[in-house]
């Protein structure tokens, strides 16, 4: 036998339900409140013991989880000092360095050097170690990124200068304008000056009522009833 539905109960429960789900916005407070409960530190907190990378005669360096940094002036030997690293992870231990890891793969990011430096790490690292260059380019992965840089920086300079030569086109359209202006005594009618603007540069009427307003809005003209002047003192003889 089927049980019939109540229609009216059925969007009730159905209303119900949508009112009781959190909004956007109180789902999103929820999920921080929770991510900072995950952080938060007590004296019930049980925190694992470090893991070092690395350690030398003994002494930890490296550790797992966290964020290290490798300071020093230009060619003081931070890049022999990390080939070190490398030579030790790649085969257990380098010289007093040694390896907590087994077998790690290794992801080094050079932004500063020429290509041909970058490939002499990989290079220094298989005569270090000397094992098989399949097995040191398995684990270890190095890439040079400052031609990436290079390029950005290339996109950043051909962005300056169309940037450039629209402020010293939209400069040379003013300076017109303003001599313009200067040729009808100081003010003339927007109407006109457009017409010659138009005439003058060729585009269209719509686009240089918009240089007209972008000017006036920043004070290189003014306007007072529908008259263009160079000044704000404005005597039209009115």
């Amino acid at each position: 036998m089927e049980k019939s539905i109540n229609p009216e109960a059925l969007v009730d429960e159905i209303v119900s339900q949508a009112v009781s789900q959190p909004t956007a916005d109180e789902q999103g407070r929820m999920e921080r409140r929770s991510m900072l409960a995950s952080m938060r530190v007590a004296s019930t907190t049980e925190v694992e013991p470090e893991v070092s990378a690395l350690t030398v005669d003994d002494v930890g360096l490296f550790a797992l989880s966290d964020i290290h940094g490798l300071k020093g002036k230009q060619k003081c030997g931070k890049t022999t000092a990390l080939k070190v690293c490398l030579a030790a992870w790649m085969q257990g231990s380098q010289f007093r360095v040694k390896s907590g890891l087994e077998e790690p793969r290794v992801l080094y990011l050079d932004t500063e050097q020429k290509q041909s430096d970058v490939k002499l790490i990989v290079t220094d690292v298989i005569q270090m170690t000397s094992l098989p260059a399949e097995y040191v380019d398995a684990h270890l992965q190095v890439y040079a990124l400052r031609r990436r840089q290079i390029i950005e920086q290339h996109r950043a300079e051909l962005q300056q200068k169309r940037q450039q030569a629209v402020a010293d086109k939209q400069k040379e359209r003013l300076d017109y304008t303003l001599q313009v202006i200067r040729d009808y005594g100081g003010s003339i009618s927007r109407k006109q000056l457009t017409e010659i603007l138009v005439k003058k540069f060729e585009n269209r009427r719509q686009t240089i009522s918009g240089f007209i307003s972008q000017w006036i809005k920043d004070k290189s003209l003014f306007e007072m009833n529908a008259v263009i002047s160079d000044s704000d003192k404005m005597y039209f003889g009115l």
